[in-house]
């Protein structure tokens, strides 16, 4: 099969898609915990969700009530004003 040493660059493209990265550009990810990053970018669309975000097969915690992202908090507002 003469497909299976071309590379990724070829005009007509490959079977796949799939991008293979580097041991150096993935511990960088590591180092700055972005896979984490993007569960909580997953949870910033709704405020209450009961579905557990998973990343890379790995189930993780529901991270809307763990980290503030932002938002108009009306009851604390109320609150100071009486």
């Amino acid at each position: 099969n003469n497909a299976k040493g071309k590379g990724n660059n070829d005009a007509k493209g490959s079977s796949t898609n799939t991008k293979t990265y580097s041991n150096a550009s993935l511990s960088k990810l590591r180092k700055i915990n972005f896979f984490n990053f993007t569960a909580i970018l997953v949870n910033i669309g709704s405020t209450k969700t009961s579905c557990t975000p998973i990343i890379n097969g790995i189930p993780l915690l529901d991270l809307t009530y763990t980290y503030y992202i932002g938002g108009y908090d009306i009851d604390n507002l109320i609150y100071d004003e009486m």
